[in-house]
């Protein structure tokens, strides 16, 4: 009992003591001390825009970069501190995506590194912007990102995949939790097949716009390739012709071949056998002294009707390829291949096809030329 009667002596004191203290005080303290920890300027990545973050759905990619096609950055950069924000950098970096994980950065077609920085961001003397107040983003919202000097920072990817980072420094610390956005960007290879129609005049020359008149008159289609494979070319290349109310040498429906006649290989199983024959192709004929593509160009009269309006409309039916795919001997090999109607691959479908007008007007003129009483 004897030592018992100390501790209930301290046990009541310090209840006492604990009793006179505001609970809403120690938490207000509490606050303020996480509040000063984090208050002055706060340099943060809020959102990337461009390129936008690639992803996959039942392994079908979404937001995939074109290989070869100019790329800028674009993002939202804020001072998310409490104070005006008047120092920052930033920097963009690709590095290389292995399985998912980050790797080494990435290189151009030339070996040099895909790394810029912009030391003159935010600061007081010559830069891009002197002061960024609480809450507000660098240029007002979007920002087109670029190096020190002011140039725009262009991206020309190559095939493959990538983790892109934007990260933002500054004198002053900050949350570093919102220093940087990092994300997987994929880049692909593609086509497009460019397909275009005009009308000529007598002399062969292209005609703008429509024609009129009841004679016969000639036009013509073009078929033109873009690719980032810089000798990729497409084979036997159909396209339909579609006519109203008008007539080619009697039909209002073709379907006929485009192309330029160029011997090529017709499969390739990667040990020494690769046998060549004569395709129609547009594109790239696998001659290394050939600089310029190759268009494919067809060329027809139609006859127009007495009277009433007629047009010519043309669209792909079907095109070969020549690469490594399924139907190959082997999974080595490369060989020719169909595409055609849903199967497109295609880039731009928007280009596949392409229509033409015209008017014709039979003039009955009735004049009297004599008369007798």
């Amino acid at each position: 009992m004897r030592k018992m009667t100390p501790m209930i002596l301290v046990i009541l004191m310090l209840a006492s003591v604990l009793s006179s203290i505001d609970v809403y005080e120690l938490q207000e303290q509490n606050e303020f001390e996480e509040t000063s920890a984090r208050s002055g300027p706060d340099a943060e990545v809020v959102y990337v825009t461009s390129p936008r973050e690639t992803s996959y759905v039942d392994s079908e990619a979404t937001n995939q970069l074109l290989a070869g096609e100019p790329t800028n950055f674009k993002a939202y950069l804020r001072n998310s501190g409490d104070a005006d924000l008047d120092n920052m950098q930033y920097t963009v970096t690709i590095y290389n995506s292995l399985n998912g994980e980050r790797g080494a950065v990435a290189t151009d077609a030339n070996g040099a590194d895909l790394a810029w920085s912009n030391d003159k961001a935010v600061c007081g003397n010559n830069c891009q912007a002197v002061l960024i107040a609480p809450g507000d983003y660098v240029e007002g919202g979007e920002s087109t990102l670029k190096t020190t000097d002011g140039t725009e920072i262009v991206w020309y990817p190559q095939a493959g995949n990538y983790i892109v980072e934007v990260k933002v420094t500054s004198i002053y610390l900050g949350d570093p939790g919102n220093d940087e956005i990092s994300f997987p960007v994929g880049v692909k290879d593609y086509h497009d097949i460019q397909i275009d129609m005009t009308w000529l005049d007598a002399n062969g020359a292209e005609v703008n716009g429509a024609v009129e008149g009841t004679d016969p008159v000639d036009f013509k289609i073009t078929a033109d390739l873009v690719s980032s494979l810089p000798t990729m070319n497409i084979r036997n290349t159909f396209v339909a012709i579609s006519i109203t109310n008008a007539d080619v040498a009697g039909s209002s429906s073709l379907t006929e071949a485009i192309g330029v006649s160029k011997t090529v290989t017709t499969s390739d199983d990667g040990e020494g056998n690769a046998p060549t024959d004569v395709r129609l192709i547009v594109g790239h004929d696998e001659d290394v002294n050939t600089l310029d593509p190759f268009s494919g160009e067809l060329t027809f009269t139609l006859t127009p009707p007495a009277d009433g309006d007629y047009s010519v409309a043309v669209s792909i039916e079907s095109y070969d390829v020549f690469d490594n795919n399924a139907g190959c001997a082997t999974a080595d090999s490369f060989c020719e291949r169909t595409i055609a109607g849903t199967d497109a691959e295609d880039e731009f479908s928007g280009n596949n096809f392409a229509s033409i007008y015209g008017s014709a007007t039979t003039v009955h003129d009735i004049m009297l030329t004599d008369y007798y009483l």
